[in-house]
């Protein structure tokens, strides 16, 4: 089974509760020539990290893919989660002196 939906900014993430695996992921950005030729000029090789967050509906489907993960020749860092949203308040006082 495949995600239901896969969460690259907060507003993809569903309020409601779900379960979700997340994994990490690497990216390599390699320097410009001005770096090596002209120090201190361009910008140096450096490395984007950033996570995949899958959504899942229901927890045989999520299972399913952790067993996937599991059985890989290409085994994945991966967290496991069952997600249950907050509920946020605040107050506000004002007051003048």
């Amino acid at each position: 089974m495949y995600a239901d939906a896969y969460a690259s900014t907060i507003e993809k993430v569903p309020d409601e509760p779900h379960w979700a695996i997340i994994k990490t992921n690497s990216t390599h950005v390699p320097g410009d020539a001005r770096s090596v030729s002209n120090p201190g000029h361009g910008y140096p090789a450096h490395t984007v990290n950033s996570i995949n967050y899958e959504v899942y509906l229901t927890q045989e489907g999520w299972q399913d893919a952790i067993q996937r993960l599991e059985d890989s020749s290409y085994p994945e860092n991966y967290k496991a989660l069952y997600v249950r949203t907050a509920t946020v308040s605040s107050t506000v006082n004002v007051s003048i002196t």
